[in-house]
This record gives structure tokens, C-alpha cells and sequence, in this order.
């Protein structure tokens, strides 16, 4: 069955309540090792090698489901051949490995971090430093971990997810998610000084029938929060002190509890336009009571934040995958690219293909080739 983001959160609530109740160093892209991937119960956490993805055979047996329509793919734009990739921070595994364009045009790779537990995704900070959000356990919570340049292994108190770095009242920060706990019915978005552990309050990050699944920061200090409410999705704007902005939205409109799927929104650097992940999701069929997939496959969108009007749909590559196994859990900028991570369930486990990358400096967007799979993160050198 499909697990976006807000079934497999609403699993965890579930639980909750329930429980109440009752070294470094230099490497290659092809020297990276499997790894123990972390089961769904714990949302959104696993990943698993490269190698890993190239030998695991998709899952074909498909449900019960509706066609998606077809989705018209945009004009075809050429890629300059002079454009330069970013350098992207990826995360599988253990492993977390920068990559980006070398001397001879192609692509360089490099080990920055082996983490003690498998991990979901990492940020680089700007001294260099890595912060990561690990599975230490197959089935239990995430934490959110701080490695210094001593190696020291710091775990930031009370975080369980970690939706990236952010400059927060003149300090660099994580923002994260408190921990899940059977003592709390809810937990705060929180930006946490990764200097002094000065603490911000940005709204609220999980609770009875609601969780955030993305925060995405424009450089103007506004983010988009993408999260799950009851059946639906939400996508909301905040600045850097928690206060609530108002924007038009992709999920104005949305329909209750129907198709489609909505998450993943992210802002560009001058707030001016967002984007966001649009895709299949599970519904009741009402005759039959069954269970049954519906909606659109995957498609990036984006939105001119001044006029409202839809600027462009970009169809994401899945080939080979079925639509009840895939996702696109964060979407980023990179300067003048989208990075566009891409997941894929195969039984219990769910792991990283490569992440598709758009050129937004032409006319239309354009999809550019980048092989290396993992979760990516911008790094800026």
C-alpha cells in the first residue's frame, strides 16, 4: 500500500495515543555499501545504498486502483551546454557524501561523514559541520545528531526530525520536531542554536490528527510548511519568528480527503514562487468500501506567488516503480535548480533513488541527468 507521509505520521499517533491510553575521507559514488534499512514505523526514515537499489527488484504486484489521467509533459527545452550542476549533500545509509561537477564536467564524490545509525538526511552548516537525523534502532525514534569537527557526536536534545538549518535570530539552527512521546499529545516546531542551544518556537509540528512533513526556507526569512491534517494537507507560510504570513497557497481549494496528494512545498530564494509535489494517494472507494489508488501521478508544480496563477507542471520520472510504492518526500532549491528527492518502497523498507534535478533558468523548466541516488541537500561552497 502507498505510505505518504500523512498515513505513515497518523500510524505514529496512533501508537502514541494508544500507549497513553492503555572518519572521513575521500571516496567514490560506487564504493558506497548497503546498509540496514530502517522499517517504516519509523516515518519517512529509511534509505538504503546505491548498490542496494541496483540489485532489489521493484515491487509489481499492483492494488486495486484508478488510472491516473495522463499528465502532458511540458515542451522539451535543451540544456545549455555550459550549465554547472550544484554540489549537493547526499544522504544514504550511513554514508553522507558530497557530489558535485568536477574539471572534466563530470561528477566528483566525496565522503564527508560515515553516522553511527542509518540516517535519513543530513544538512552541512557553515563550519562544515554535518547535522543528521539517525534511526538508531530498526523500529524506534529518530534523533537528531550534531557532529563537530572534533568528531565529537552531540544529540540535540528533545528533536526526533529535522527539517534543515536555518539562520534563526542572527544564530545558525536546526529546525526540528520535538520527540514523540506517550506523556504528550503534542510537540512544537522548534529552531535550535546549534552554538548556544537557544531555542525559538515556530508553531506546532505534530499532534492528534496533524504533522508537519516539510519546512522550506526562502532567503527572505519566509518558509512554506508542508503537513497532513486529518485526511488532507495543508501548506502554510511562517517568518522567522513563528508568525504566520499570509500567501496564496497550493492547498486553497483542496478538496477534503480526495486526491491529490499535496506535500513537499518548497519557496525560491526570493519568496516569489512555490513549488510543490502533487501525486496519488488512497481513497475509499464508496461503492465498494475498498481501498483503491487515485489521482495523478507525480508532477512538481509551481506558482507565482503574487498572481496566484499555476507557472508550470513538471511530470517526475518513475519508471519501473509502482505508484503505490513511490514518493517525493522534500523538494529543494539550489540556487537556480530544484532538487527533487525521489523514494521508492519495496516491501517494508523504503530507499532513494537519485534525486531529479530541474533547471528553472530557461524558459520552460528542464530536467538535467544526475545518477547518484540518496536524499540530497543543497551545499553551498
Amino acid at each position: 500500500m502507498i505510505r505518504p507521509l500523512k498515513l505513515i505520521l497518523l500510524g505514529t499517533l496512533m501508537a502514541i495515543v494508544a500507549g497513553a491510553c492503555g572518519g572521513s575521507g575521500p571516496s567514490v559514488i560506487a564504493a558506497a555499501t548497503s546498509t540496514t534499512a530502517v522499517p517504516t514505523t519509523a516515518p519517512a526514515s529509511v534509505t538504503s545504498s546505491t548498490a542496494a537499489l541496483t540489485t532489489a527488484a521493484p515491487t509489481t504486484a499492483a492494488p486495486t486502483t484508478v488510472a491516473p489521467t495522463t499528465i502532458a509533459p511540458p515542451t522539451t527545452v535543451e540544456t545549455p551546454p555550459d550549465l554547472v550542476l550544484p554540489t549537493l549533500l547526499l544522504t544514504d545509509g550511513n554514508t553522507v557524501r558530497s557530489v558535485g561537477p568536477d574539471d572534466t564536467g563530470g561528477l566528483s564524490s566525496y565522503v564527508e561523514l560515515v553516522t553511527d545509525s542509518p540516517a535519513r538526511v543530513a544538512y552541512m552548516t557553515g563550519d562544515f559541520t554535518v547535522v543528521a537525523e539517525e534511526y538508531p534502532a530498526p523500529s524506534g525514534p529518530g534523533e537528531v545528531v550534531h557532529y563537530l569537527q572534533d568528531g565529537t557526536r552531540e544529540v540535540i536534545p528533545n528533536a526526533k526530525t529535522l527539517y534543515g538549518i536555518e539562520i534563526i535570530g542572527g544564530e545558525e539552527s536546526a529546525i526540528v520536531a520535538q520527540e514523540h512521546s506517550v506523556t504528550m499529545d503534542s510537540g512544537d516546531l522548534v529552531a535550535v542554536g546549534l552554538d548556544t542551544g537557544t531555542i525559538v518556537f515556530l508553531g506546532q509540528a505534530w499532534g492528534p490528527e496533524f504533522g508537519v512533513g516539510a519546512v522550506e526556507w526562502s532567503d527572505t526569512g519566509i518558509a512554506v510548511i508542508s503537513a497532513w491534517t486529518d485526511l488532507t494537507e495543508s501548506v502554510t507560510y511562517i517568518d522567522n519568528t513563528g508568525g504566520y504570513v499570509t500567501r496564496v497557497s497550493p492547498t486553497d481549494g483542496l478538496a477534503y480527503a480526495q486526491a491529490p496528494l499535496v506535500q513537499a512545498a518548497a519557496l525560491s530564494p526570493d519568496a516569489q514562487t512555490v513549488v510543490w509535489a502533487e501525486g496519488p494517494e488512497y481513497q475509499v472507494d464508496p461503492a465498494t468500501g475498498d481501498s483503491v489508488l487515485v489521482g495523478d501521478f507525480w508532477v512538481v508544480k509551481g506558482m507565482n506567488l503574487d498572481s496566484g496563477a499555476i507557472e508550470f507542471a513538471m511530470p517526475i520520472d518513475f519508471t519501473g516503480v509502482d505508484p503505490a510504492n513511490s514518493s517525493i518526500d522534500s523538494i529543494h532549491w539550489a540556487g537556480t535548480f530544484l532538487i527533487v528527492n525521489r523514494t521508492q518502497f519495496i516491501g517494508d523498507s523504503q530507499v532513494n533513488l537519485a534525486p531529479t534535478l530541474i533547471d528553472m533558468t530557461g524558459a520552460e523548466p528542464a530536467i538535467v541527468p544526475f545518477g547518484p541516488a540518496g536524499n540530497a541537500t543543497p551545499l553551498d561552497l
